[in-house]
């Protein structure tokens, strides 16, 4: 029985160690696949961004004028690393052996229990455009499509501002860039 006992005690040790290793892998799943909605222009435009693989299945041309269209999405600002009208690749991260994912805008540190994914600014549609967007967590270490600067004025996105008055000024500055943290538990 101790001999059962020590061969589970190594089994656990074991796959401790690979949950471990793959904790701390957050895996870019199709990490060319295109993120993509609707232009700045069309005031009907699609709230939230999709993820477009390589190789679709193409239905039939359509033959009226109702129809969403669908463009690529791109910087707005360099972001500290020359990315401005470069085209934003889709990502899809996952985390393994966790049931629980939050952004937590203006943040760079996750609260206590929870595991820091990625961290960086803060972005979403310019808010003079017509049309929704979201607000995302762009990683500080953005990714471009290879070439992809297409320029088509599609999904842009912008570092977002603080604006003082209905938002507590301080603890936010007025115009500010606001960070954010992707976390996992």
């Amino acid at each position: 029985m101790h001999k059962d006992i020590q061969n589970l005690k190594a089994i656990v040790q074991q796959l401790q160690g690979k949950i471990h290793t793959q904790e701390q892998t957050i895996e870019k799943f199709a990490t060319q696949e295109y993120l993509e909605v609707d232009t700045i222009s069309h005031k009907g435009r699609a709230a939230e961004p999709i993820c477009l693989p390589h190789d679709p299945y193409l239905g039939s041309p359509i033959t009226n004028d109702y129809y969403a269209s669908v463009y690529g999405m791109e910087y707005q600002d360099n972001f500290g690393s020359n990315v401005y009208n470069k085209d934003v690749p889709c990502a899809v991260c996952r985390a393994n052996h966790v049931t629980s994912k939050v952004m937590i805008p203006g943040k760079v540190k996750c609260y206590a229990g929870w595991r820091k994914e990625y961290g960086g600014i803060l972005v979403a549609g310019l808010d003079r455009h017509d049309g929704s967007s979201s607000f995302i967590c762009v990683d500080k270490n953005q990714d471009v499509l290879e070439a992809g600067a297409g320029n088509e004025d599609g999904y842009l996105i912008y570092p977002a501002i603080a604006k003082c008055g209905s938002l507590k000024c301080p603890p936010y500055v007025q115009d500010t860039r606001i960070s954010c943290v992707v976390c996992t538990k």
